[in-house]
C-alpha cells in the first residue's frame, strides 16, 4: 500500500512503473491518497517495501504493508461521456 505524494496525478502512476521498467507491479487507486500495489509474484512488492528506489519514493510519501485502518474518507470520480450532450 502506498500514499501518494501527489494524488492528482494517479492517472499516470502505472505509466511511471512502466518507463522504469517494472512491469510486475500495478497500483489500484482506493481514495484519498491511498493507492493499492499489486503483483503477480509476492517477493516483487516486499522488495519494494523493503528497499524503494528514489523515483518511488519521490511518488510516495509511505510505502509499506496493507493497513486496514487506512481507510479513505474520499474517492475521485471518472466520468465518460459519449453520444450527444443532453440538456441539464
Amino acid at each position: 500500500m502506498g500514499r501518494l505524494k501527489k494524488p492528482k496525478e494517479i492517472y499516470n502512476n502505472n505509466e511511471i512503473l512502466l518507463m522504469e521498467g517494472v512491469c510486475s507491479l500495478k497500483m489500484r487507486y482506493i481514495g484519498d491518497n491511498l493507492v493499492l500495489l499489486t503483483a503477480m509474484d509476492r517477493e516483487d512488492i516486499v522488495d519494494v517495501i523493503k528497499k524503494p528506489e528514489e523515483w518511488l519514493t519521490d511518488l510516495f510519501e509511505i510505502i509499506g504493508p496493507w493497513d486496514a485502518k487506512a481507510t479513505p474518507a474520499n474517492r475521485l470520480t471518472w466520468l465518460r461521456i459519449s453520444g450527444e450532450q443532453g440538456v441539464l
